[in-house]
């Protein structure tokens, strides 16, 4: 399972890959901000999903190692599109309007699940 950030803003970039499996779970990344590309070394998500197990909204806080704190949330989703690559693993995309530290911005979010696991998740919210 993995989720795949990436927002946009003006001067403003965050990428974040956040890879959970086998018993581990590695968040790799980097902000963009005032000049500086900083890797990321503390993380916090939240996440809403609808009935059917596609992200609709998110909030990723972030502390990187020049010591910044960043927001980036997705505030109005736009399409979404899923892909079931392998019969182990769905991507779905979601594109859609966000802000990074208040500042308007774009948002490329990317989740893989097992197909078992976006079942068993709209059985759950009655999708």
């Amino acid at each position: 399972h993995y989720k795949w950030f990436n927002f946009l803003a003006d001067g403003i970039s965050v990428h974040v890959m956040d890879v959970q499996g086998l018993g581990r779970s590695d968040v790799r990344g980097y902000v963009f901000k005032d000049g500086v590309t900083s890797q990321i070394v503390q993380t916090r998500f939240s996440y809403d999903f609808d009935e059917a197990m596609v992200h609709r909204g998110l909030v990723v806080e972030i502390e990187d190692e020049a010591g910044r704190r960043t927001r980036a949330a997705m505030e109005e989703r736009g399409d979404d599109f899923q892909y079931p690559i392998d019969p182990r693993l769905t991507l779905i995309d979601v594109i859609g309007r966000a802000s990074v530290d208040g500042a308007e911005a774009v948002a490329y979010v990317e989740m893989a699940w097992p197909p078992e696991y976006i079942a068993h998740g709209k059985a759950v919210r009655g999708g």
